[in-house]
C-alpha cells in the first residue's frame, strides 16, 4: 500500500529531482490509501525515461520539462516557452514527436510483460499508455494546438492540472498492485527513498509475481452453515402496559369492527378490509397494542407489507403513536421490529443468516438484461423473435417461482423448459445473484431446513393478503408456525393474477385452525355518491361482499361523460384540470388519471398537457419514453453504432429512425427540453466529436460516455427549483439506471470489454424492451414537484387522490381485450391455473374496482365514441358506472361542476436514512440529490465490489470467531469460501483474493485479542430522530470490560472523510444506546494497513453527532440541496455534469 518509488539508475539533474519530489507530493495527497509506484530513469531502447507513475489506471509517461509560460507547438511544427518576461524558449526536440517516440519505447517493454504477467487484460487497453510534457507550475498549453480526439494519449501538464488528468485517465482496467509489481520486477529497478537518494535495504524487495491457477469460483458459498438468530430475553418498549382504551382511542376512536380485530389475541385473525376502510390504521393499531398493551418485544414482530410506500406510511402511523402514548423513549428500540416488503426481508434473512452476504440481487429490468446475454445458451424452442423467447421464458419462469411446481414433473412434461431454466438458474449461481423469484425460494427451502430461523418472530402480520401467491403463501406460513398471524386483505381488489396472486390463499387462510374472522366495511376515504359506484360495480362480481359504508358525511360526485373523440377526451379532461386549479379549488397534485394501459391511451394526454403546460409524471412501463428528453439521449445513443435505429413504436419494425435522422429528431426532442427552446449553433458539431469520441472506444463505461452526451447538450442550463426541468433532471436520472442495468450484467464474469458489440446490444435492449418496461422517475423520489399523476390503475393500488379521472372506457381499452385470450405456454397448461394468468371479466372488473375506489371527493369516467375516424363503443365497465344512483351525465361540451376538495395537507411520512446518505448529503446537498432522489449512477469499474467482498469475508469470519474458531483459520476459510466480485473472474480475481487474504490474515493477526471479544456481527440499528430514523449496519460490536466497542471496518480511506467516518460510527454508537447497551469506546479499522483508530464517543461528542444527523435530515426533509463546491469535487462521480463543481 501507500506510494513506492523506483529507479534505473541515479538521477544526475537537479530539476528532475525538484519535479519529481512535487510530483510525489501529488501524488500521495490523492492516492493516500491506493498504491501507486512512481518510476525514475527507466531504461528502453534507445533511451531512457525521466518518468514514469503507475497508478490503478495505467502507467503515464512524464516527460519533465523545467520551463513555465505559455507553450505552443503542434504534431509537426516547432516548440517553444514565452516566459511571463516576454522570453521565447525553443524546445530542443519537438515535444509531441519525443513522447509519441518514448511512447513507443516503453510500450516494446510493457507489452512482453504484459503476455508473462497479467494476460487477463487485453492487449488493446494495456497499449493506451499516456505520454505527458510535465511543465512547471504556473505554465499553461492553450487548446486546439493539437488534435485532442486523434491523439488522446498526448497531454501537457503542470502541478496544478496533473491530478485532474490522472482522475479521468481511460484505459479500460485496472492495474493492481501485483501487476505494477511485476512490471517493477521485470524492468529490474531499485526501490529507493527520494529523499536520502538511497536504495532500500534488500530485505524490503518488491513480492515476486506467484503464478496463479485460475478455477470457477464456487456457484454456492459451500460450505454453507446457516447461522441460526440467538435467543434474547425480551425486552419491551416500556415499563409496564397501557390502558387498553388508550390505544383504541387515540387519536380518535375505532370502529367497532377494528376494535375487535385490534383486540384479539387470537393465533389466526383474518380481516376483510374493503377499499378506504382504513386497514393501515388497524394494521398500526394492532401493532401498538402488541408493543404498548400486551408488552411484546418489538424484535419479535415482523410485518409485511406491500411496497416499500406502504411500509413507509405504517412505520411513520407507529413511530406517532408509540411517541404519543408511551413518550419518546418507547421509540427507541421500535428499530429492531420488521415493517417492510416480503423480498427485502428474505434478502435480509439470507444474507444475514444464511451464506449470501456477498450475493448480488436483479430486479425485473436486470433479469431481463440478465437473460438476454445468457439466454443464447439456454436452448430456446426455434424460430421467432429472440427478445420476445426471453420475455416468454420469463413469464413461464414467474409461473414456475410462483406456483412452487414440482421439477420432476415438468422433467416430464416440460423438458425442454426445465432444461432451459437449468442452465439459467446455473448462471445465477455461477455470478451468485439473486432474483425477486428466487429469493422467495431459497429463503423456503432454508425456512423447510431450519426452522430455528424463525425463531425468534412471535408476531406475523401482513398486508395485502389477497395479491400474495403460493411461494408467499408457503414462506407465511413457515415464518409463522409458531406465530401469532394477522392478515388483511379484500378480494375484491386482487389485481395481479397475471404474475402469481391468488386469491384463494386469503380464503384458505389457517384452513383446519379455526382462525377469527373480522370485516370492515366503514369506508373512511371516499364520498357517498362515489360509495354508491363502487357497491354498483362490486354488485357484478362473482362473488358477495358486504356493500361499503360511508364515514364521510360529504356526496362527493360522480361523472360520466361522452366524449366523440379520444384527443377531444383529453381536451376536455385538460380544460377541467385547468379550470379546477385556476380557481383555486385544488393543486395539480391532487389529480390522478388512471390508465388500463399508459401505452395504449396515455399519448394523447401528454401531447395535450404538453401543448398546455401542464405539469404532468407519467407511471406504468412505457412512462420513462413518453419524455422528449429521453427519447433525445437514446436516440443518440443509437446513432452511435453501426446500423443503430430507434423505433417510433415498439410494435411497428418498419418505421424507424436511422443515420442522421437520430441526429436531427434527438436535437428536435433536446429542444423542447432546454429553456427558451434554443440550441447552440454548434450543437451538431459538437455532437459529432461526441459520437466520433464513442465510435472509438475514448469512454471506459457507458455512464461516462452519457455523462460526457449530457454535458454536451447543454445539460447544465436546467434548473432544478424549475418544477418541469426537475422532472426532466428525474427522468435523465432514470435513463442512467437503465444504462447501468444493461452495462452491469454485460460486465458479469469479467466479460471482456467489445465496445461494438455493447453498443449494439444496447440498441437492441432499449428498441426490444426497454421503451416498454422503464417507468418516469417515481413521484415518492421527486415529492414536492406539483404535477399531475397519469398511471396504469396496477400502479395506483394503496394511493388516492381528491380528483380521480379514469378516461377511454371503450370496448378492447378497458376491460382489456386481451383478457382471457388464450397465451402460449412453455409449461403444460394442465399443471397449473392457466386462467388465472390469461386474465376474464373478473378479473378486469376488480382492477376497475380498484381505479374508482381511488376518489376522495371526485370521480370522472368518461368514453369517446371514435379514435383515428374509427368507431368505438362504451365499455361494458362505463355501463355499469353509469347504471349507479347519483351519477350525472355530461357532455363534451359541459364543464364539470365545481365540488368542495378539502386541502390535502402534507402530511410528510417518515423516512428511514442510512448513516452513509447522511454523510453523503453533508458532503454535498446536490450530491445527495443526484445520488439518492434522482438516480444518477456512478461510472462502471471492475473493481466494484472489493470493499464488500472484505466486508463480507470479515463478517463471515467474525461469526467463525465469536463462535469459537480460531481467528487466523476463520479468517482464511472466510476468504476462500466467500470472496467473490463480480466484475472479475479467473487469474484476475485469484489475485485480488490472494491480496485480500494477505490483508486480512495481518489485519487479524496484528488484532487477534480483539476478535476474540466479538459479541455482535453485522448488528443492525435504527433509531428514531425528529421526522425520520437512522438506520446501519455495525460491522462489530466487541465486549471491552463491563461495556461495548462499537467497530466499523474502512476499505478505503479515499470515500469518506476521518470526520465523516466518525460521524458514522458515533450515530452507530447512539443506535446501540437507543437500545439499552452500554457503548464505552469505539473504532475504525482501517484493513489496508491494519490500523485500528480510536474514536471518541463521549457524550459531548455524540450529541454533536446527534444535531449534526437532525440537521442533515432537516435539509433533505425540507428538500433543501445547495451545491457544496470544494475539495471533494475533484472525486466526485457526477463532476461532468454539474455547474457548481470547484474548478
Amino acid at each position: 500500500m501507500g506510494l513506492r518509488i523506483f529507479r534505473g539508475r541515479r538521477g544526475e539533474h537537479g530539476h528532475e529531482h525538484r519535479q519529481l519530489k512535487e510530483i510525489v507530493k501529488l501524488l500521495l495527497g490523492e492516492y493516500e490509501d491506493e498504491t501507486v509506484f512512481v518510476l525514475t530513469n527507466v531504461r528502453v531502447p534507445h533511451g531512457e525515461l525521466d518518468c514514469v507513475v503507475l497508478v490503478p489506471a495505467g502507467p503515464v509517461i512524464l516527460e519533465l520539462k523545467a520551463y513555465r509560460g505559455e507553450i505552443t507547438g503542434s504534431e509537426n511544427g516547432s516548440w517553444e516557452v514565452r516566459t511571463a518576461e516576454g522570453a521565447v524558449v525553443p524546445l530542443k526536440k519537438n515535444l509531441f514527436e519525443q513522447l509519441e517516440r518514448e511512447r513507443f519505447s516503453f510500450l516494446d517493454k510493457l507489452l512482453p510483460i504484459r503476455a508473462k504477467c497479467f494476460p487477463e487484460i487485453d492487449e488493446k487497453y494495456v497499449r493506451r499508455v499516456g505520454a505527458w510534457g510535465y511543465f512547471e507550475a504556473g505554465s499553461r498549453y492553450p487548446d486546439g494546438q493539437i488534435n485532442a480526439p486523434a491523439y488522446p494519449w498526448f497531454a501537457v501538464v503542470t502541478a496544478e492540472t496533473l491530478l485532474e488528468r490522472l482522475r479521468f485517465l481511460n484505459t479500460g482496467y485496472t492495474l493492481l498492485p501485483v501487476d505494477m509489481e511485476a512490471i517493477v520486477l521485470e524492468l529490474r529497478l531499485e526501490e529507493y527513498d527520494l529523499e536520502t537518494d538511497r536504495a532500500i535495504p534488500a530485505e524490503q524487495p518488491v513480492s515476486p509475481v506467484i503464478p496463479v491457477t485460475t478455477a470457477p469460483p464456487p456457484a454456492r458459498p459451500a460450505p454453507s452453515p446457516v447461522r441460526l438468530p440467538r435467543p434474547a430475553p425480551p425486552q419491551p418498549c416500556i415499563a409496564g402496559p397501557l390502558p387498553e382504551e388508550l390505544v383504541l382511542d387515540s387519536p380518535r376512536p375505532l370502529s367497532p369492527s377494528q376494535r375487535a380485530a385490534v383486540r384479539s389475541r387470537n393465533a389466526r385473525i383474518r380481516v376483510i378490509a374493503g377499499a378506504g376502510a382504513g386497514k393501515t390504521e388497524t394494521l398500526t393499531r394492532k401493532i401498538v397494542h402488541l408493543l404498548l398493551v400486551e408488552q411484546v418485544d418489538p424484535a419479535s414482530i415482523v410485518a409485511f407489507t406491500f411496497t416499500k410506500k406502504a411500509a413507509q406510511s405504517m412505520k411513520t402511523r407507529i413511530y406517532d403513536r408509540v411517541a404519543h402514548l408511551g413518550g419518546e423513549e418507547a421509540c427507541s428500540r421500535l428499530g429492531e421490529m420488521y415493517v417492510g416488503t416480503i423480498h427485502a426481508y428474505c434478502l435480509s434473512l439470507l444474507r444475514d443468516y444464511c451464506g449470501y452476504g456477498n450475493w448480488g440481487e436483479l430486479d425485473e429490468n436486470q433479469e431481463m438484461a440478465f437473460l438476454l446475454r445468457v439466454g443464447w445458451d439456454c436452448r430456446f424452442p426455434d424460430g421467432g423473435n429472440y427478445p420476445r423467447k426471453c420475455e416468454a421464458f420469463l413469464r413461464n419462469l414467474n409461473v414456475f417461482y410462483a406456483e412452487m411446481l414440482d421439477r420432476s414433473v415438468l422433467r416430464e412434461q416440460a423438458p425442454e423448459f426445465i432444461a432451459s431454466f437449468e442452465v439459467y438458474e446455473d448462471a445465477l449461481e455461477r455470478h451468485r445473484l439473486l432474483t425477486f423469484n428466487r429469493m422467495i425460494q431459497v429463503a423456503v427451502e432454508e425456512l423447510e431446513r431450519h426452522p430455528g430461523l424463525a425463531a425468534n418472530i412471535k408476531y406475523l402480520i401482513v398486508d395485502e393478503y389477497q395479491d400474495i401467491n403460493r411461494a408467499q403463501e408457503r414462506l407465511i406460513r413457515l415464518l409463522g408456525k409458531n406465530a401469532r398471524t394477522f392478515v388483511v386483505g379484500d378480494p375484491r381488489q386482487t389485481i395481479y393474477q397475471w404474475r402469481g396472486s391468488d386469491e384463494r390463499c386469503f380464503e384458505q387462510f389457517a384452513e383446519g385452525l379455526d382462525p377469527e374472522e373480522v370485516t370492515i366495511a366503514e369506508n373512511r376515504r371516499s364520498g357517498t355518491v362515489i360509495l354508491d359506484v363502487a357497491n354498483a360495480v362490486a354488485g357484478g362480481f362473482v362473488g358477495r361482499y358486504d356493500p361499503l359504508t360511508g364515514v364521510r358525511d360529504v356526496p362527493g360526485g360522480a361523472y360520466v361523460v361522452g366524449c366523440s373523440s379520444d384527443v377531444g377526451e383529453a381536451q376536455w379532461i385538460a380544460d377541467q384540470i385547468e379550470r379546477y386549479v385556476d380557481a383555486g379549488k385544488c393543486r395539480y397534485s391532487d389529480i390522478g388519471i388512471l390508465l388500463r394501459s399508459v401505452t395504449t391511451s396515455a399519448p394523447v394526454f401528454i401531447d395535450e398537457f404538453r401543448k398546455r403546460g401542464i405539469p404532468f409524471v407519467v407511471g406504468g412501463k412505457v412512462g420513462l419514453f413518453r419524455r422528449p428528453e429521453v427519447l433525445c439521449v437514446a436516440k443518440l445513443f443509437m446513432w452511435v453504432p453501426k446500423g443503430g435505429y430507434f423505433q417510433k413504436s415498439r410494435y411497428n419494425f418498419n418505421e424507424l429512425y436511422i443515420d442522421d435522422d437520430l441526429l436531427y429528431s434527438g436535437c428536435r426532442d433536446w429542444k423542447a427540453v432546454i429553456p427558451g427552446g434554443i440550441l447552440p449553433d454548434d450543437l451538431v458539431e459538437r455532437l459529432s466529436l461526441w459520437k466520433a469520441a464513442a465510435a472509438d472506444e475514448a469512454y471506459p463505461d457507458l455512464i461516462s460516455m452519457y455523462y460526457d452526451l449530457l454535458n454536451t447538450l447543454g445539460y447544465q442550463q436546467l434548473n432544478p427549483q424549475d418544477p418541469h426541468d426537475a422532472i426532466a433532471l428525474a427522468n435523465l436520472g432514470r435513463f442512467a439506471k437503465l444504462l447501468t442495468d444493461f452495462e452491469s450484467v454485460n460486465r458479469f464474469g469479467g466479460a471482456p470489454r467489445e465496445w461494438d458489440q455493447l453498443l449494439a446490444w444496447l440498441c437492441e435492449y432499449i428498441n426490444a424492451y426497454a421503451t416498454s418496461a422503464y417507468d418516469e422517475q417515481s413521484p415518492d423520489d421527486i415529492r414536492g414537484i406539483e404535477a399531475v399523476q397519469i398511471m396504469t390503475v396496477h400502479q395506483a393500488k394503496g394511493l388516492e387522490w381528491p380528483v380521480v379521472f379514469v378516461p377511454a372506457l371503450v370496448d378492447g381499452r378497458f376491460p382489456s381485450g386481451m383478457a382471457g385470450k388464450p397465451q402460449e405456454w412453455l409449461i403444460p397448461r394442465e399443471l397449473f391455473d392457466v386462467e388465472k394468468y390469461e386474465g376474464d371479466l373478473e378479473s378486469e372488473r376488480k382492477l376497475f374496482y380498484v381505479a374508482i375506489t381511488r376518489a376522495k371527493d371526485l370521480l370522472v369516467a368518461s368514453c369517446f365514441t371514435s379514435q383515428n375516424g374509427r368507431p368505438k363503443g362504451m365499455s361494458v365497465f362505463a355501463q355499469d358506472f353509469a347504471g349507479a344512483e347519483e351519477v350525472t351525465f355530461l357532455g363534451e361540451s359541459d364543464a364539470l361542476p365545481f365540488h368542495a376538495i378539502p386541502a390535502v395537507g402534507e402530511g410528510d411520512e417518515l423516512q428511514t436514512y442510512t448513516a452513509g446518505e447522511l454523510i453523503t448529503y453533508g458532503k454535498c446537498p446536490h450530491l445527495y440529490r443526484l445520488r439518492q432522489i434522482w438516480g444518477y449512477e456512478p461510472p462502471l469499474s471492475d473493481l466494484i465490489g472489493y470493499g464488500k467482498a472484505l466486508h463480507a469475508c470479515m463478517g463471515e469470519a467474525a461469526a467463525m470467531i465469536r463462535d469459537g474458531d480460531n481467528p487466523i483459520t476463520a479468517v482464511a476459510r472466510a476468504v476462500d469460501q466467500h470472496f467473490f466480485m463480480p466484475y472479475v473472474d479467473g487469474a484476475r480475481l485469484e489475485k485480488l483474493k490472494a491480496d485480500a487474504r494477505a490483508k486480512l490474515l495481518k489485519f487479524s493477526s496484528d488484532h487477534t485479542e480483539d476478535l476474540r471479544g466479538i459479541r455482535e456481527v453485522e448488528a443492525r440499528v435504527e433509531f428514531p430522530m425528529e421526522h425520520a430514523t437512522v438506520a446501519g449496519r455495525v460491522d462489530l460490536v466487541l465486549q471491552q470490560g463491563d461495556g461495548l466497542e462499537v467497530r466499523d471496518y474502512k476499505t478505503s480511506g479515499k470515500v469518506v472523510t476521518p470526520d465523516e467516518a466518525a460521524l458514522q460510527i458515533r450515530l452507530y454508537a447512539l443506535g446501540l444506546q437507543s437500545c439499552g447497551k452500554k457503548v464505552g469506546s469505539a473504532s475504525l479499522a482501517f484493513l489496508q494497513d491494519s490500523s485500528v483508530v480510536p474514536v471518541n464517543v463521549e457524550a459531548d461528542r455524540l450529541d454533536a453527532a446527534r444535531a449534526t444527523a437532525q440537521n442533515y435530515i432537516q435539509g433533505i426533509n425540507s428538500r433543501d440541496f445547495p451545491a457544496k463546491p470544494g475539495p471533494f469535487c475533484s472525486r466526485c462521480d457526477y463532476g461532468v455534469i454539474c455547474c457548481w463543481k470547484a474548478r
